[in-house]
């Protein structure tokens, strides 16, 4: 598999496990992982504690082009996101920076700035990025394109018990509808709103287990090889 340095893209909402899906599927091909809702979320962190108005496009696309994050491995591991040398890796997992995320990701002038970013880490291939519009927008021209769904009441269910690992607590009705309101807003939004890309690979995850998941996508690659 590691001949061809592919660009792979896992587009899904929110809960669906893309981020995790992605992260194993990376490490198993020793491939670098982003997830493209870190940086919308870093944005909106940063955009909050420089008191700019989600509504000032001007200003958050300006902040968007100076963004600079830093990733890092600790010692489990586990990949830590610093902005200006802060860790916010947990910051950025809470709610308020995914509905944050979700505000600013309807700007077309960040969206803008950050794709560019985006495609010059794919230049060498031997990536794969996660989010709402990787294989859409980012990059239309993927060698592999993944689609994760499952039912809302099964993300909901996975969002409370990522929470209690965390040490949070949430409810599940909450939750449930904070989802529904960001699949019907990333649905419709203008700028590219969320869909199956052309030629992605379904696979609803509702009742999969994420190595289930896993095997599936990397026996997809091994056929795409």
């Amino acid at each position: 598999m590691s001949e061809k340095k592919l660009i792979i893209t896992i587009d899904g909402p929110a809960g669906t496990g893309k981020s995790t899906v992605g992260k194993l599927v990376a490490q198993r091909l020793h491939y670098l992982h982003i997830e493209s809702g870190i940086f919308y979320r870093a944005v909106a962190l940063k955009a909050r504690r420089e008191r700019v108005r989600f509504t000032d496009e001007a200003a958050l696309e300006r902040l968007s082009s100076a963004l600079h994050l830093q990733f890092q491995q600790n010692g489990e591991g586990n990949l830590q996101v610093l902005i200006e040398g802060e860790d916010v890796t947990t910051l950025l997992r809470e709610e308020e920076s995914g509905r944050g995320a979700s505000e600013v990701a309807k700007i077309g002038g960040v969206r803008s700035a950050l794709l560019n970013v985006f495609r010059q880490m794919g230049e060498q291939g031997g990536l794969v990025m996660d989010g709402r519009d990787v294989g859409t927008v980012i990059f239309p021209d993927a060698d592999l394109k993944i689609y994760l769904d499952a039912s809302v009441e099964e993300r909901s269910k996975r969002r409370v018990e990522q929470l209690r690992r965390l040490g949070k607590t949430g409810e599940f009705s909450a939750i449930l509808d904070d989802l529904q309101k960001r699949d019907h807003e990333d649905a419709t939004r203008e700028l590219s709103p969320l869909r199956r890309a052309d030629g992605a690979i379904y696979i609803d995850t509702t009742t999969l287990s994420i190595e289930e998941v896993v095997a599936r996508v990397l026996q997809e690659i091994s056929e795409k090889l």
